[in-house]
């Protein structure tokens, strides 16, 4: 687990929602169970599209799979994953099962529509089905726009923002998250030229 957590995923997760807490007055230390429920969370995503992807390195290290092999890799991918939600379950106490559950539905949606979005993606890339830019750009949406969203809102939620700044605050999570999906996507060469260039003007625009 150390060196899957070495791989800087963790950055991104221990900020976001502590921001979005300390945005809707709350105290960015009443968000640190969050803040390592979505680090775990994101390293596990992590690990399994470097499985999709086939991808060797990352930041100039090994992947898990590169490094350990799919049999190491898929099931620390589960367990980071148990613990996230083993993590999120200790708001129960601080914020009442009320809202514990929301936040537990929140990261589960996001979980599900970001597979969804890989798996479909996929399964366009191997039957070379020709996808128009919106049906791209709903993907970008659902592989990482709604994984910021989660952080954006779960962290809304700790510091007991309102629904509008919650609202407000899972809009902005999905539009970063998606400018940076598509800011990757410009520069991936399995895709289109013609996708490339408008993912990066796009991700400018978000």
């Amino acid at each position: 687990m150390v060196y899957a957590i070495n791989m800087g995923d963790y950055l991104v997760g221990a900020s976001i929602p502590q921001i979005a807490c300390e945005a809707v007055g709350g105290r960015a230390s009443d968000a640190l169970g969050l803040a390592y429920a979505y680090s775990l969370g994101l390293i596990a995503g992590r690990i399994y599209d470097d499985m999709m992807d086939r991808t060797i390195e990352r930041r100039g290290k090994r992947t898990m799979w590169r490094e350990f092999g799919d049999p190491v890799a898929i099931p620390l991918g589960l367990q980071l994953l148990t613990e996230m939600f083993d993590a999120l379950s200790g708001y129960d106490r601080t914020l009442g099962r009320i809202a514990s559950d929301r936040i537990s539905e929140t990261f589960r949606l996001a979980l599900v529509e970001s597979a969804r979005s890989e798996e479909q993606e996929k399964l366009s890339m191997r039957s070379n089905a020709s996808l128009t830019f919106l049906e791209r750009l709903k993907l970008a949406q659902g592989k990482r726009g709604m994984l910021i969203a989660a952080g954006t809102a779960g962290g809304a939620i700790v510091g007991s923002g309102s629904e509008e700044e919650i609202e407000l605050l899972k809009n902005y999570g999905l539009l970063t998250g998606t400018a940076n999906q598509l800011f990757d996507d410009s520069r991936d060469p399995d895709y289109p030229p013609t996708y490339r260039d408008r993912a990066l003007s796009d991700s400018r625009d978000l």
